[in-house]
């Protein structure tokens, strides 16, 4: 009788836990899958083939080395995601949105789908053939979170977010197999977006950048604001105590060669 009461209370403390991990997702979703718009300072947009976009938000200019190791996170993120690959049709639109924390095994996914608002077709051939109207999102948030033992207190964490705006999210497949293009592109926009001299105050500019890596020409063309924010008495004590924290060194005699 004891193991069946005790059996009973696992159950229900497990279906409250369920229940509650369930509804602070469903609370946070959108603060869980987009970095809030009031955080981004810099906006890179990459263009790929046939009008598809590679977009990348972050706070700190310097967290492109997160993305060092993009290829694999992607292909890891589209592995995970296949299960879901039957659940939609061709003419559906998707969106897949993957949390993933760095130097962990933790990951949360979130799939939408949308059904066509209208109808196109094309001619060709004498066969008459439906389109697919708007564009797939797959989006990465990419998270390193620091952590202040001595304090028991979360610093910031800077989270860095980017969305592929495709034709179909099957061309990420794609795009993969050109290998260490993606990687090249996020060492050239490294390098080209940090300024002359970098200030350890991580929120002291603001940058702009459209880059076409697969012209002729590879243009780019930056926008940068140099200008700090204003920040409050508090802001300004807690960035103090976050940029003497060991794991938030930074080498400022970095000079970017012009």
């Amino acid at each position: 009788m004891r193991k069946l009461l005790l059996l009973i209370a696992l159950l229900g403390i497990s279906t409250t836990y369920a229940q509650t991990f369930a509804d602070y997702i469903n609370a946070h979703r959108e603060t869980t899958f987009r970095i809030p718009e009031a955080s981004i300072y810099h906006t890179h947009t990459i263009y790929l083939h046939d009008h598809e976009k590679m977009v990348i938000e972050m706070t700190d200019i310097t967290d492109y080395t997160m993305l060092s190791d993009i290829d694999s996170i992607l292909r890891e993120a589209l592995a995970d995601a296949a299960f879901y690959k039957d659940s939609f049709t061709e003419l559906q639109n998707v969106r897949i949105d993957y949390d993933i924390k760095l130097g962990s095994d933790n990951t949360i996914m979130r799939f939408k789908k949308y059904n066509p608002d209208g109808d196109i077709y094309v001619k060709q051939n004498g066969k008459m053939a439906r389109m697919k109207i708007a564009r797939d999102t797959f989006r990465i948030i990419f998270r390193k979170p620091l952590h202040d033992h001595s304090s028991k207190m979360y610093l910031y964490d800077y989270p860095v977010q980017v969305t592929f705006l495709m034709n179909n999210y099957n061309n990420l497949y794609t795009l993969l197999q050109d290998k260490g293009m993606l990687k090249h592109t996020i060492d050239t926009l490294a390098k080209a977006t940090l300024p002359e001299i970098y200030s350890p105050h991580l929120s002291q500019h603001h940058t702009e950048v459209e880059y076409m890596p697969y012209t002729a020409y590879k243009t780019m063309t930056v926008k940068r604001e140099d200008t700090p924010p204003v920040v409050s008495k508090w802001e300004s004590k807690f960035m103090k105590k976050y940029l003497e924290h060991p794991a938030t060194k930074t080498d400022t005699s970095h000079t970017q060669k012009q």
